[in-house]
């Protein structure tokens, strides 16, 4: 998902989806996913790091 993939704005990467708004992509995402984007990115920035810290 490019919310963890990329360092891209939220904003961009709801353009890039095809919504006109981040709010409306955020509103469609929260529903879905049951966090907002933000809460989604900072939960798999700290998975991932804990992923790496215990596979080195």
């Amino acid at each position: 998902m490019r919310l963890w993939e990329t360092n891209d704005t939220i904003a961009d990467i709801a353009s890039q989806a095809g919504y006109q708004t981040q709010g409306k992509f955020s509103s469609a995402f929260q529903s879905i996913v049951k966090m907002s984007p933000r809460e989604y990115r900072k939960i798999q920035s700290i998975a991932s790091s804990d992923f790496f810290s215990k596979t080195l």
